[in-house]
């Protein structure tokens, strides 16, 4: 499974995502944008757009004069980077977007603070406010969300420690909470066709991009190469694998030429012990069973990596 060097990029969103488009933009003009391949209908409330290929967030955004945050929001989209030829998105604030915003801006006097704290990640602090990183990032208008400064203050929504300035997340919980994320981001890779190189969503994936572009999107910038990655973390026994941390094996070449992304047990498949890798050309990134014969034999290692 060899690894190159590749840069990193954005996935474009997927053609037919629907995005909500600002319900103030007068319908005249709106309904005036007509396009035979991906039309625009004006609703009650709120404007709507059907995805088409080649389409992505930031494009949608900026033909509506909206923000990617808005749409994010208006849309319910869990993943920016994702969007389906076909989706229809909704442009503008429902009549159910609309109570909802009101429901959170009775709920903002009892906003919290938190202080960013070094090796944070939004993943992890959004975890222990049990939110979504996306929620936390829309609700601080963050620009981007893979950077955060230490001492920085978010606010976190929700009627949580109103008396409270400032919270303090406990240190013996969080490489769980980083732990957890990076196995979430890991399982919405599931499925992308591994290209030699590939580092991203939209170029996919060979291993070690895979690995690179998980641990990216959670705040560490991890080396490019499977070799460089296994220098990088610290060592631990098999015996100490928890998920999130990486398991390399020795498959193209001396030393840790393969790498993937350790889950722990996975009943869907029957394995109790699981990885997420990209294999191979030809397959897609994938649940592995770490006790198959094939990589028992091949084992090199594992490591953890301390956010």
């Amino acid at each position: 499974m060899p690894a190159t060097m590749s840069l990193l990029s954005v996935m474009p969103y997927s053609v037919g995502s629907v995005v909500p488009i600002n319900s103030q933009r007068p319908s005249s003009k709106l309904q005036q944008q007509t396009d035979s391949t991906s039309p625009i209908f004006q609703t009650a409330h709120a404007t709507t757009y059907t995805v088409r290929s080649g389409d992505s967030l930031s494009a949608i955004a900026a033909r509506f004069h909206v923000t990617v945050s808005q749409l994010v929001q208006w849309n319910h989209i869990a993943n920016p980077n994702r969007i389906s030829v076909g989706q229809v998105l909704h442009i503008g604030q429902t009549a159910s977007a609309s109570a909802t915003s009101h429901a959170s801006a009775s709920a903002s006097s009892s906003t919290t603070q938190y202080t960013v704290q070094s090796g944070n990640t939004l993943s992890i602090i959004a975890a222990k406010f049990g939110l979504s990183w996306q929620s936390l990032a829309s609700f601080n208008h963050l620009s981007n969300p893979n950077v955060l400064q230490v001492g920085e203050v978010l606010k976190i929504p929700g009627k949580r420690a109103a008396s409270s300035t400032s919270a303090q997340l406990p240190t013996h919980s969080a490489s769980v909470s980083f732990n957890q994320a990076i196995v979430k981001t890991a399982e919405q890779q599931l499925g992308i066709p591994y290209v030699w190189g590939g580092a991203s969503p939209s170029t996919g994936f060979d291993c070690s991009g895979l690995v690179q572009y998980v641990f990216r999107q959670n705040g560490v910038p991890m080396p490019r190469t499977s070799w460089a990655q296994y220098a990088f973390v610290h060592k631990i026994s098999k015996s100490q694998l928890q998920p999130g941390d990486l398991v390399f094996f020795q498959t193209a070449g001396p030393g840790a030429s393969h790498v993937g992304i350790y889950i722990g047990s996975y009943p869907k498949l029957g394995y109790s012990q699981a990885f997420i890798e990209a294999p191979e050309p030809g397959q897609n990134v994938q649940v592995s069973n770490l006790n198959d014969p094939f990589y028992i034999s091949h084992y090199y290692g594992a490591g953890q990596v301390n956010p």
